[in-house]
């Protein structure tokens, strides 16, 4: 997914771990090295990979889950 490392890196963000189901700030909170906000369509860009990061990850446990019923 998209929101990696080398994404939340590129924009300058430290302290962000993506992989968190629940990031530990909201992303508005999220600040620039220079200490400013982030324009409203990188903000809506980490929301969608984020998105897509927690549907990947329910949907692997699902196959797992349904996997270990059959055995």
């Amino acid at each position: 997914m998209g929101a990696g490392p080398s994404r939340v890196s590129r924009l300058g963000i430290r302290g962000f771990n993506p992989k968190r189901r629940r990031p530990p700030r909201a992303f508005e909170d999220l600040r620039t090295p220079e200490d400013e906000p982030f324009p409203p369509s990188t903000l809506a860009e980490l929301r969608r990979d984020m998105e897509g990061r927690r549907l990947i990850s329910d949907q692997i446990r699902e196959i797992e889950d349904a996997h270990l019923e059959r055995l």
